[in-house]
């Protein structure tokens, strides 16, 4: 065990697992301070002898990311190839749908070529088809069954208002609405897709904005996985974060939508761990 000092901060018991996961993290150098556990005398870490391999080894070169164009690529061929098997597996259907409309947002934002924009749109279109026709016949006779129609109407809910949300970002210099006032800012002839199912009808809308992208301006380093919509009871122009969101009265689950378009269902005791504040690693910080 050893104990490090960084910056006149000390931390104790760390293994040589760990004190070798630093040097690649390049955390910690040769000339930082360190010393067995337990004795007086710190030395710089370049006198250790087991560390030294460690220290002469290059750091890990980061993979490269997909520019947007072929992320679009990427989303608009798995979309084509998940609307295909939902022939057979009509489940596809809707990650088929939520792929497509992820690449045409990017496409929108950042082009792409035709034959992408082709994948895209078919892909949307063949799998509402197939989802479509899932729900009539398969999912509607079952009671049991009724609350995974619900969950796939909220989600597909969420999927049309994250599409809005960029389509009005992208149309106002990449600024994202203020957060009392998002339902207002996107709201349309079809309002249906605010209310969520389940809940009683005078509820106008079944979800709230995070409130860390009130007014944000959307740039290259913003991550897309931060969460932009989710379910809450909260009400219309209904903006917060963790505290707010609400599990559906039939699991212990919710719906999230994240900048990117994704939506994804995730436990209630979950909703804190993800990212929240697109500008820290801390999972529910909240900036306003």
């Amino acid at each position: 065990m050893y104990d490090i000092r960084i910056k006149d901060e000390n931390h104790d018991r760390l293994s040589a697992e760990q004190v070798r996961d630093w040097i690649q993290q390049r955390l910690i150098d040769g000339n930082t301070s360190m010393r067995p556990h337990g004795e007086e005398q710190w030395r710089s870490l370049s006198s250790f002898p087991e560390f030294e391999e460690d220290l002469q080894r290059p750091a890990p070169i980061p993979p490269i990311p997909p520019t947007p164009q072929e992320k679009s690529k990427r989303l608009a061929q798995k979309s084509l190839e998940l609307g295909i098997l939902s022939i057979f597996c009509g489940i596809t259907a809707l990650p088929a749908i939520i792929q497509s409309i992820r690449a045409l947002i990017l496409m929108r934002k950042y082009g792409g070529s035709k034959g992408t924009w082709g994948k895209a749109i078919f892909g949307l279109i063949f799998s509402s088809c197939i989802f479509a026709g899932v729900v009539f016949f398969v999912v509607a006779p079952f009671q049991a069954a009724n609350a995974m129609a619900e969950e796939i109407n909220c989600a597909n809910n969420m999927v049309q208002l994250a599409l809005a949300m960029r389509i009005y970002e992208d149309d106002h210099s990449d600024i994202f609405p203020r957060a009392n006032q998002w339902c207002d800012a996107i709201q349309s002839t079809n309002n249906v897709i605010f209310h969520r199912p389940a809940t009683p009808k005078k509820q106008r809308c079944g979800y709230a904005m995070n409130r860390n992208l009130d007014g944000l301006k959307i740039t290259s380093d913003v991550p897309l996985d931060t969460v932009l919509l989710f379910e809450s009871d909260a009400g219309w122009n209904a903006s917060g974060g963790p505290e707010i969101a609400s599990a559906h009265h039939y699991g212990p689950t919710l719906n999230v939508a994240f900048i990117d378009g994704s939506v994804d269902r995730i436990k209630i005791e979950d909703i804190g761990k993800l990212r929240w504040n697109p500008y820290t690693n801390s999972p529910a910080g909240m900036t306003k």
